[in-house]
C-alpha cells in the first residue's frame, strides 16, 4: 500500500474513514483515478476480513465525481444499506463490504473564475 493513503487531505480529494471494523478510525485518501479494495495484498486499500474477497470493489476518482464498483465480490457492497454493483457516492455516504463501514468525504468542486 502506498502510505499516502494514510494522510488525510479532505481539502483536495475524497477520504474514505472506517466507521466500524478492524482499523476503525483509519483514514485513506483516494488521491488516484482508480483505486482498488480488497483482502488481496496488491491492493490499494487491504482490509484483512474473510467476508472481503481478495478484489471486492473499486473506486472511480476523475473531476471530481466517485463512483464504487463492485468487482463481481461473492458478499457484494452496500450503499446506506442498499445493495448495489456501482453507484456515484455522495459526501456523508456510508459503504459496507464484509464487516467493515466506510464513511466518504468529497470535498466541494472549487469554482474557477476566468
Amino acid at each position: 500500500m502506498d502510505e499516502s493513503y494514510f494522510e488525510p487531505d479532505s481539502e483536495r480529494f475524497p477520504v474514505l474513514s472506517v466507521l466500524i471494523g478492524p482499523h476503525t478510525g483509519t483514514i485513506f485518501t483516494i488521491s488516484k483515478p482508480l483505486t482498488t479494495i480488497g483482502r488481496g495484498e496488491d491492493r490499494d486499500i487491504q482490509f484483512l476480513d474473510r467476508a472481503i474477497s481478495r478484489m471486492h470493489c473499486e473506486i472511480q476518482y476523475v473531476n471530481n465525481t466517485v463512483v464504487i464498483r463492485d468487482t463481481n465480490s461473492q458478499n457484494g457492497i452496500r450503499v446506506n444499506g442498499r445493495d448495489t454493483y456501482e453507484q456515484e457516492l455522495r459526501d456523508g455516504d456510508q459503504i459496507d463490504i464484509g464487516s467493515i463501514r466506510l464513511m466518504i468525504k468529497i470535498p466541494e468542486k472549487e469554482e474557477k473564475t476566468t
